[in-house]
């Protein structure tokens, strides 16, 4: 076997996702946030993280797969915060960290413009989708990957 990728999976608006470990800096449960006036919906706020402020994005909203106008009037946030390294850090909210593993590059299936224009990268043989983590926590504008697994998962034998 040849190189492998080794993916910390996650679980985001009722689909499995997977994000390169080399990336995330941790997974933290942080007690308070504060909310940013104006900021997109996809953006919860930001959270104190080893005494730094970390922006936390939404990541089911950020990928168009839970409603932007869903009321949030909750100070907490309740569900983990994993945080990515990038040019500054960014925390991804998800509904359940899981573990990390090894994947073979080779296993996984390119999901070609409509999947990168969402932020996606490929799908594993047991139906996890690779995130592109540069595009969710730079702010660019994605389409939204609900169409896009949909259709990928219907393919699916």
């Amino acid at each position: 076997m040849g190189e492998t990728l080794k993916v910390l999976r996650v679980t985001a608006g009722g689909r499995r996702f997977a994000l390169d470990a080399g990336l995330v800096r941790g997974v933290e449960r942080p007690g308070r946030r504060v909310r940013l006036p104006g900021a997109p919906a996809y953006v919860r706020g930001v959270v104190e993280v080893q005494g730094s402020v970390v922006v936390v994005v939404d990541l089911a909203r950020r990928l168009g797969l839970a409603p932007d106008d869903s009321a949030d009037d909750v100070d907490d946030i309740e569900r983990a915060v994993v945080v990515i390294d990038s040019s500054e850090p960014v925390g991804l909210a998800v509904d359940d960290p899981g573990d990390v593993i090894a994947l073979d590059p080779s296993t996984l299936i390119e999901l070609g413009p409509a999947g990168a224009a969402a932020g996606l990268r490929g799908l594993t043989p047991d139906g996890v989708v690779l995130l592109e983590v540069e595009p969710v926590v730079d702010g660019r504008a994605l389409a939204p990957a609900g169409p896009v697994l949909d259709q990928l998962l219907a393919a699916r034998p």
